[in-house]
C-alpha cells in the first residue's frame, strides 16, 4: 500500500511539475509579447511625432505658397490696370 501511495505521489508530483513548467513557459511568452508590443508602441509614437512635425512644416510651406500666389495675382492685376490706364491715356 505504501508503494502505491508513493507511486501515486510521484505521478502527481510529475504532473504538477509539468503543469508548473508549462505555465512558466506561457508566462515567459506573454511577457515577451508584452515587451515587444511596448517596443512597437514606442516606435509608432516616435514615428507619429515625426509625422506631426513634418505635417506642420508642410502646412507652413503651403501657407507661404498660398500667400505668394495671392501676391503674384495682385501684382499682375495691378500691373494690368496700370497698363490699361496707360493705353487709355495714350488713345
Amino acid at each position: 500500500m505504501r508503494c502505491a501511495s508513493l507511486r501515486r505521489f510521484r505521478q502527481l508530483q510529475l504532473g504538477t511539475d509539468s503543469q508548473v513548467a508549462e505555465l512558466s513557459n506561457q508566462a515567459k511568452l506573454h511577457a515577451f509579447k508584452a515587451e515587444r508590443a511596448q517596443m512597437v508602441k514606442e516606435e509608432m509614437s516616435k514615428a507619429l511625432a515625426q509625422c506631426q512635425v513634418e505635417c506642420e512644416k508642410q502646412q507652413k510651406k503651403l501657407e507661404v505658397l498660398k500667400y505668394k500666389d495671392k501676391m503674384e495675382k495682385m501684382f499682375w492685376l495691378l500691373h494690368y490696370k496700370s497698363v490699361t490706364q496707360f493705353y487709355f491715356l495714350l488713345s
